[in-house]
């Protein structure tokens, strides 16, 4: 475990990267946990039992998803820094960072 402490400032492209990557790296911690098919099938097969911010998780995919199909998605920095947040706190509860 290590700690996570993003700092991005204002650069909404980094925002975007880092939405993108945190999902990347959930949907591999779920690959290596067997489960199969592609994100949006992993995350509709978890329950709040098995990761209690999953319907926060799927809103912050929603965003990830948006991101990947139109580069121009424009979003706050404040939208960013809470979709982090989603996957930081799933993060924490998977054991992979500390808080």
């Amino acid at each position: 475990r290590r700690e996570y402490s993003p700092d991005f400032g204002t650069n909404s492209q980094q925002w975007k990267i880092a939405v993108l990557e945190a999902d990347h790296i959930l949907n591999e911690i779920l690959k290596m946990s067997g489960y199969l098919g592609n994100m949006d099938e992993k995350i509709n097969l978890l329950t709040s039992a098995q990761l209690a911010n999953i319907e926060d998780i799927k809103t912050a995919h929603k965003i990830r998803n948006l991101i990947s199909v139109d580069p121009s998605f424009e979003f706050s920095q404040e939208a960013a820094g809470h979709a982090v947040e989603i996957y930081r706190k799933a993060f924490v509860e998977l054991n992979l960072i500390s808080e």
